[in-house]
């Protein structure tokens, strides 16, 4: 028996070993990517919410806004105050200065005198013609003051100033010829018609109505209220003495001369009244006259049109 193969030295067993199984490589996290939300078929797009303004920016802006404004307009009124009027400023001004005097005079002939021979008709047309007249004139002056050649100019500002002061004064006496041709003068006038009448009755039909009327008459102006209280005391005690002249005028046995005498020189005073209170009409009249001042200012305003 061959025992070669039993001689050869042995080699031990080597270990075996198993290659360990790799490991999956941990995948590194990859930045997720924002795509647009793409609109489901069927549904509306919707816009993605917009992020709102903080409130102190937003008052920023409108602190900026109004900042801006008060500088545009703090321009525009330093370029309208400190540029002067112009030429047509002063030429916008003479037109309305002459419309005022033209609607002025219509009421100055109205002022010039006091008649009770008007008759109803005419008296309540002058009332109406001053009535409209104040009011005209009042208004051609207001819109005068807010024109340019007057809040810009100084010098023309004075005269404009000296004519209103006077206006209150024309106010006043169109105020008191309203109350003399409205309710004075048609109860005057109709006892002035029959004051020479030599029929008593008539006489002392017209002295009642003409009291009567005067009372009723509601009367501001204080020169007219004093004639007023004047007149109707005296046409009172001439009321009282006609019913004793008629009796003497039907029985000339019961004349009395004494008392016929008394009786004209009331009728007299009455007429004494009427002219005093006529007079002071007229001193109210001029008082109010403001023809000089607008012709004051007219002249100034002309001296600028043509400097």
């Amino acid at each position: 028996m061959d025992n070669s193969n039993n001689n050869k030295p042995q080699v031990p067993p080597q270990p075996q070993f198993q290659q360990a199984p790799q490991q999956p490589q941990a995948q590194q996290p990859q930045p997720q990517q924002q795509f647009p939300q793409q609109p489901v078929m069927g549904t509306p797009y919707q816009m993605p919410p917009k992020k709102k303004m903080s409130k102190g920016a937003m008052w920023g802006i409108i602190g900026g806004i109004i900042g801006l404004v008060v500088i545009i307009v703090g321009v525009v009124l330093a370029v309208l105050l400190l540029g002067g009027p112009s030429k047509a400023d002063y030429k916008a001004a003479v037109d309305k200065v002459n419309d005022t005097i033209e609607i002025y005079n219509k009421a100055s002939t109205s002022l010039s005198y006091v008649s009770t021979s008007e008759t109803k008709s005419s008296l309540e047309s002058t009332r109406k013609k001053l009535s409209s007249t104040k009011d005209e004139v009042d208004g051609k002056l207001s819109e005068l003051g807010k024109m340019k050649a007057i809040t810009g100019d100084k010098e023309v500002r004075e005269k404009y100033d000296a004519l209103k002061n006077k206006l209150g004064k024309f106010d006043s006496a169109v105020d008191a010829f309203d109350e003399v041709y409205g309710k004075i003068l048609p109860a005057v006038a109709d006892f002035s018609d029959s004051s020479n009448s030599s029929n008593i009755s008539t006489l002392e039909s017209a002295v009642k109505k003409a009291r009567q009327d005067l009372k009723n008459a509601d009367i501001k102006n204080e020169h007219n209220k004093k004639f007023v209280k004047d007149f109707t005391a005296q046409l009172e005690k001439l009321e009282e003495m006609l019913p004793k002249v008629a009796e003497m005028k039907s029985d000339y046995k019961k004349y009395d001369s004494n008392y016929i005498s008394d009786f004209y020189d009331t009728l007299t005073a009455i007429q004494k009244t009427a002219r005093e209170w006529s007079s002071g009409l007229q001193k109210i009249a001029e008082e109010g006259e403001i023809k000089d001042e607008l012709n004051n200012l007219g002249a100034i305003l002309v001296n600028k049109v043509n400097k």
